[in-house]
């Protein structure tokens, strides 16, 4: 993405800006773009992404077109052009079960590996807390 000029009015860098976002968006066609992938698109600063994507959405030029899997979270995929937004609910299985669970399931094979191993200092006898 070209830089825009240190002389252009903030209105100037607000069109700039949009106009970059929405033109990478228009690139990911009807799969969609993530905001961290936008953002690696065109160098725009996380808060400023933020806010124009709220913009676009209010505006109608983009919509949620699917909801996708980073880093443990599920992200919006913004796609161009109105439309009703994907519902996160409808991509919820796509986390592979119930989260606590296999956390719960997690810690307790931990625990399991290091009771296996573990060793008192001291004989049991000697310990104040029983």
């Amino acid at each position: 993405m070209p830089s825009y000029s240190p002389r252009m009015s903030n209105a100037a860098k607000k069109a700039f800006s949009e106009t970059a976002i929405l033109t990478e968006i228009r690139k990911g066609k009807t799969a969609g773009l993530t905001a961290p992938k936008i953002r690696a698109l065109t160098r725009v600063a996380e808060k400023t992404l933020r806010a124009h994507l709220a913009d676009l959405r209010a505006r109608e030029a983009i919509h949620i077109g699917s909801w996708r899997l980073f880093a443990h979270q599920m992200l919006p995929a913004y796609v161009a052009g109105p439309g009703k937004d994907a519902e996160l609910e409808d991509y919820i299985d796509t986390l592979g079960g119930d989260a606590e669970n296999d956390m719960q399931d997690e810690v307790s094979q931990r625990h399991q590996q290091w009771a296996k191993s573990w060793k008192p200092n001291r004989p049991v006898e000697a310990s104040w807390i029983r």
